[in-house]
């Protein structure tokens, strides 16, 4: 029995490692706003395309990660998408 305890502690501490290391990963910063927004209009003009940055940056300041995609569309609509 207590072998079975000591299993699952390590279980458990190994997993909660993996999530710290995948998580520390994503913070980095996701995607690179220059890169989104260097499609159709934006590529060509440097006003369009700094809204297109400041509209990403600024919704994904207040987005969970897991809906950036979300930020993107947001951004890319001052490019013509």
């Amino acid at each position: 029995m207590k072998t079975k305890i000591k299993m699952l502690i390590f279980a458990l501490i190994v997993g909660g490692m993996a999530c710290l290391i995948s998580c520390e990963k994503d913070e980095g910063g996701g995607d690179d706003p220059n890169d989104i927004c260097d499609v159709k209009l934006c590529s060509d003009d440097n006003d369009l395309k700094q809204k297109c940055i400041d509209a990403y940056n600024e919704c994904a300041d207040y987005t969970p990660e897991a809906n950036l995609n979300e930020c993107v569309v947001i951004g890319r609509v001052f490019c013509g998408l």
